[in-house]
């Protein structure tokens, strides 16, 4: 049994409240049960740890560099707290079929739709979390996170918000055309999430 994934997203729960005001809604769109990809907006590094501690208690599989995993403590962390390396260089192809992997074996995925951080929502989603949820059958929950990026400690609020979870396209083999389709309706859903985030008063 993985005991460090609970103890670490608790006091990274813990710290966010106390350090960035952290406010979160919609956790009640989280599966109780069953595997499903977690999608959301990507502007900072605080956004995995944050997005993944408050989906609790469900545990977040999330892709991180595998440089990371050539460092002495972090390669002893990061496969505790459900990270799994992925080669930037290589190909795209591989991380993805690890997420399937995991899907299939009824754990639950963090997938940035855009691919790497995307401060200035000018990175165009690609079609491989749809792919992914398409092959799995397993629905994908959209996510917003407002004001991490650049986030100061104690003078800034960031805000968390999770919708509903959204089917994944039918199954067999889905065209381009419903995979982007369904990309866009993903991308849809976490752009009013994080309208209503920039909506709400501190």
């Amino acid at each position: 049994m993985n005991l460090v994934y609970p103890f670490i997203t608790f006091w990274v729960r813990v710290g966010a409240i106390v350090l960035y005001r952290v406010r979160v809604r919609g956790r009640e769109n989280i599966p109780k049960t069953g595997p499903f990809i977690l999608a959301g907006n990507h502007v900072s590094n605080l956004d995995p740890p944050i997005l993944g501690s408050f989906a609790h208690p469900r545990e977040i599989h999330f892709m991180a560099k595998d440089d990371l995993f050539t460092k002495p403590i972090l390669r002893w962390l990061l496969p505790r707290i459900n990270a799994f390396p992925v080669n930037r260089e290589g190909s795209a192809r591989a991380p993805l079929m690890d997420s399937l992997a995991l899907l299939r074996a009824g754990r639950c995925v963090g997938i940035f739709p855009q691919g790497t951080r995307n401060p200035d929502g000018e990175r165009d989603a690609r079609l491989g979390m749809a792919w992914v949820a398409q092959l799995a059958q397993v629905p994908v929950v959209p996510a917003a996170i407002y004001g991490s990026r650049g986030a100061k400690l104690f003078r800034t609020q960031i805000k968390v918000a999770y919708g509903k979870p959204i089917p994944p396209p039918p199954g067999g083999k889905a065209g381009k055309a419903a995979l982007v389709a369904y990309t866009e309706a993903i991308m849809a859903a976490v752009d009013a999430l994080n309208e209503e985030n920039d909506r709400r008063a501190d």
